[in-house]
């Protein structure tokens, strides 16, 4: 941040250039310290391109005996569907099948944050293994609840942890490296040629918008504890929130996108978790959506 704030202010290329050796000196001081944290993740681009991925519009399904999934007796809005032959061409996640499509469909009206238990039932997260009719939305969905369609372009990326993520915390960073790190990200993201584009992404680090413990907020909400406060996080021990790290995988994350007329609460991120022994079987069942905003 303060790096790049003086880089681009800077007027002369000799300020420049010592910017520049002083920033890649700061690299190489961290360069031990978080190599190999890295998290592929591939990346979800907007194109108007046709491809069997894409946000909005109509999904794609198996056959007439889909069902289209509903909350409080009402429609839910469809969100998005990945081709996993796609994404596999870019990543071959070992809790992901290779085949067949997996949509996503959420309740626009009520946006359940995910931190009650009753939430369950309020998104949808469906597995198709042939999808390859266009279904018709339910006539009672009103026109407001409908995402505009766009499809999906993809890349691999390598993500560096939240801050906030166990990870970077068990390095126990000096306040200096503290910053460094900070610089570090920033680079990343300075020098992205999709920097401006939302974070629409499968896999790897979230984007947390408030707090990193979402793997451990899905464990105990899918089991019954509520997580709306602190008592869903009275007697955890570390040990229990590195389970649930293990156990559980980021599936989906859906930025705000003005594109696509989608907005989480206050410019927020939606995320649908999986427990990755069921994901790869094909088995979305359980998936657990959780609702960040500022």
């Amino acid at each position: 941040m303060k790096f790049f704030r003086k880089l681009f202010a800077i007027k002369t290329k000799e300020e420049k250039i010592k910017l520049v050796k002083e920033f890649n000196a700061m690299k190489e001081e961290l360069k031990n310290k978080v190599s190999g944290l890295t998290k592929p993740s591939v990346q979800l681009i907007k194109t108007k391109n046709k491809t069997k991925s894409k946000f909005g519009g109509k999904p794609l399904v198996d056959g007439t005996d889909f069902v289209w999934p509903t909350s409080n007796s009402k429609p839910m809005s469809f969100l998005a569907q990945f081709d996993l032959n796609e994404v596999s061409k870019y990543l071959n996640y070992e809790w992901l099948g290779r085949s067949g499509s997996v949509l996503f469909f959420y309740d626009l009206t009520e946006m359940p944050w995910g931190y009650d238990p009753k939430d369950k039932g309020k998104w949808k997260v469906i597995y198709q293994s042939n999808p390859r009719e266009e279904c018709d939305l339910p006539t009672s969905l009103k026109s407001d609840l409908i995402l505009n369609e766009m499809y999906m372009e993809m890349r691999k990326v390598d993500l560096l942890p939240p801050y906030e993520d166990q990870s970077i915390q068990k390095l126990k960073l000096t306040d200096k490296e503290v910053d460094l790190y900070f610089e570090l990200k920033e680079h990343y993201e300075e020098f992205d040629p999709y920097k401006a584009l939302p974070v629409h992404q499968i896999g790897g680090f979230p984007e947390p918008v408030q707090g990193n413990d979402m793997q451990f907020a899905a464990q105990q909400a899918s089991n019954g504890i509520y997580m709306g406060d602190e008592k869903g996080y009275q007697n955890a021990e570390k040990k229990d929130f590195e389970l649930a790290n293990n156990k559980w995988q980021l599936l989906f994350q859906f930025d705000s996108d003005d594109e696509l007329d989608v907005m989480w609460g206050d410019a927020g991120i939606l995320y649908f978790w999986v427990e990755t022994s069921k994901s790869k079987l094909n088995n979305f069942d359980n998936a657990w959506a959780i609702l960040q905003c500022c």
